[in-house]
């Protein structure tokens, strides 16, 4: 019997709880149980399943006869999209929840089981989901395992001749032409998911009640912060003018720094007089005089001035 009613019926809560508990659990099917005959990969018809969050790889059950581990490995698979640490091999992972479900390893499984065990072994929790609400699911980031009839796959996906009852986990997808990602337990350990048309996986598909989903999904990791530009090295200060490089040289810096503190104090109130000239010879002994000039001042006007430490050409500093 399949039944797949549209979406919106889902969205009434009781209603949904209702046919979880009662319809859905009546049509769960066994899952498990191809021959051991696989013959490798898939052709990846439509691409690999690659740069996705986290990077999913198939966990497979083809490491150990009889085949029946299609259901746990799924569960497994949908669990490392949910919680972290968790290996991919089916001995680590995919048995812990078969233990956990109940049932012996010589036995497939139900959706129901699959739920129970990876809650009670990873603490990971599936819900049940009707068809209808699958894709959506994918678009945001959720895992979804499912049960289906094989021989009913296209032939891309295919992996055996024969018809069983399987279970597959599904994880992915692409808008532009409607994509799953496709990941079947019989492939090779660490294969790649394959992307495949979601109407090629659909018309497979058992009936509601034997499809489950993860409820949370791992985030991104967060792009590391960008550096903060480093502040502009500042300008080197050109120094300060001296003022005992030569006789020209003061002058026009002389003049250039009236308002200058220091050189303001070396000007007597004297020097504001427009005859006035300095006497160039010693400090202590220099004065203002009009013309003529003295023949003190001439005489010592020949000898080296000294203004402290400074030093300044002999000869008569203009105003």
């Amino acid at each position: 019997m399949r039944l797949a009613l549209p979406e919106t019926v889902y969205r009434i809560t009781p209603l949904r709880w209702l046919l979880a508990a009662t319809v859905w659990r009546w049509l769960e099917r066994e899952s498990g149980r191809p021959e051991p005959d696989t013959f490798g990969s898939p052709n990846y018809a439509y691409g690999k399943v690659t740069d996705l969050h986290p990077d999913l790889k198939v966990t497979t059950e083809t490491t150990e006869t009889p085949y029946v581990c299609c259901g746990y490995c799924s569960a497994a698979m949908a669990c490392r999209t949910a919680r972290t640490g968790l290996s991919s091999s089916m001995g680590s992972t995919a048995h812990g929840i078969r233990n956990a479900g109940g049932r012996p390893h010589d036995n497939g499984n139900n959706a129901s089981e699959l739920r129970t065990g990876s809650k009670e072994a990873h603490n990971v929790t599936l819900k049940s989901i009707a068809i209808s609400e699958i894709p959506n699911r994918l678009r945001d980031g959720f895992a979804v395992t499912v049960g289906l009839q094989y021989a009913e796959l296209p032939d891309y996906l295919k992996v055996q001749g024969n018809d069983f009852g399987h279970a597959c986990c599904l994880f992915g997808w692409k808008e532009s032409g409607d994509y799953v990602g496709f990941f079947d337990p019989l492939w090779p350990q660490d294969a790649r998911g394959a992307w495949a048309k979601w109407s090629d996986v659909k018309s497979a598909l058992w009936s509601d009640g034997n499809h489950s989903t993860t409820t949370v999904k791992l985030s991104e990791p967060d792009e590391p912060e960008p550096e903060p530009d480093k502040p502009p090295e500042p300008k080197p200060v050109p120094p300060a003018p001296g003022y005992d490089v030569g006789y020209r040289k003061g002058v026009g810096d002389g003049r250039n720094a009236m308002a200058d503190e220091v050189f303001a104090s070396w000007i007597a109130p004297a020097a504001q007089h427009a005859a006035g000239r300095w006497n160039s010879a010693k400090w202590d002994e220099a004065s203002w005089v009009q013309l003529p000039l003295p023949l003190k001042a001439v005489v010592e006007s020949g000898t080296a001035p000294e203004f402290d430490k400074a030093r300044w050409a002999a000869s008569l500093w203009l105003n």
